[in-house]
């Protein structure tokens, strides 16, 4: 045997041996060796991820020195028990793969061979994930204690988002995070009586990476005016004989207002014209009316 040194990568080497008896000048007088062509291993592609989204990964490469026939690139998904492969040219550097599921993790590598696919070289498989797909249903209301924000988590499920909002016509965007599928801002978030625009997006850690989804579309909202204080206390009479409660109030001076809704305890009532600075009354009639009973307006 005998060990050759200092070949280059992915080339055709010729060989032959000679045999001689008593001195090297009489190699090859009496027997001639057969001729032997040697291919060498090209060198390993080193795989990387350009980018992605939930659907898909494109992995990209560099050619590497040295001469190289074509490509096989393998993948999977992690819980897989096989690998898929795919051939591609020479000079080919980059594939997308498509068609996966969201917030998934693939494996992949790539072979690079020299004249024939049993003469390659590859590094180990990568690992690397799809995004979460995007949040839908985004909804925004006004509650009680402020403005909510609601969306549906991705099909195959996220425990991270951003609620993004600003007002409306602002460049200035703010954002919280949250594991849960709402975000309930207080009434001391947001400016009161103004337009927001809120989106979401969800994100995952999966592999040490960071994975954003798309944003989901913007919903606006106007947020409540800041409560009212009357001018005086408001005032309630009742009438027995025909079950219906009058209540009586004096509105504060306010631009800000354009409308009220009365309830009877949560049960809505109706909805009233604000005016400011009047005096106003809504007579309602009492379903099961008892006297004695409290009821709250």
């Amino acid at each position: 045997t005998c060990k050759v040194s200092g070949l280059s990568a992915g080339n055709t080497y010729d060989f032959k041996v000679e045999s001689y008896y008593s001195n090297i000048t009489n190699a090859g007088t009496t027997s001639v060796a057969t001729l032997v062509s040697v291919d060498t291993m090209p060198n390993a592609p080193s795989l990387s991820v350009s980018s992605r989204s939930s659907s898909a990964i494109v992995f990209s490469w560099s050619k590497p020195s040295g001469g190289i026939s074509g490509y096989i690139f393998y993948y999977k998904k992690n819980s897989a028990s096989s690998y898929t492969s795919v051939s591609l040219g020479s000079n080919v550097t980059s594939y997308n793969l498509s068609g996966l599921d969201q917030g998934t993790i693939y494996n992949a590598y790539l072979k690079a061979y020299y004249n024939t696919e049993s003469n390659a070289n590859w590094y180990s498989p990568i690992s690397k994930a799809t995004c979460p797909g995007v949040p839908t249903g985004i909804s925004v209301i006004t509650t009680g204690g402020g403005t909510k924000v609601s969306w549906t988590a991705p099909t195959n499920g996220s425990t991270n988002y951003y609620v993004y909002y600003k007002v409306n016509g602002s460049s200035s965007v703010s954002s919280v995070s949250t594991t849960n599928t709402y975000y309930q801002f207080s009434n001391t978030d947001l400016r009161n009586n103004t337009k927001y625009n809120f989106y979401v997006q969800a994100f995952n850690s999966i592999n040490s990476e960071n994975l954003y989804s798309d944003a989901t579309t913007t919903k606006s909202l106007y947020t409540p005016p800041s409560s009212m204080t009357f001018s005086t206390d408001p005032y309630i009479y009742q009438d027995d004989a025909m079950g219906t409660v009058t209540v009586k109030w004096t509105n504060a001076s306010r631009s800000d207002i354009s409308g009220m809704k009365i309830y009877v305890g949560s049960t809505y009532w109706t909805s009233k014209t604000f005016t400011s600075g009047s005096t106003q009354t809504e007579t309602i009639k009492i379903p099961s009316y008892s006297r004695g009973s409290t009821y709250v307006f």
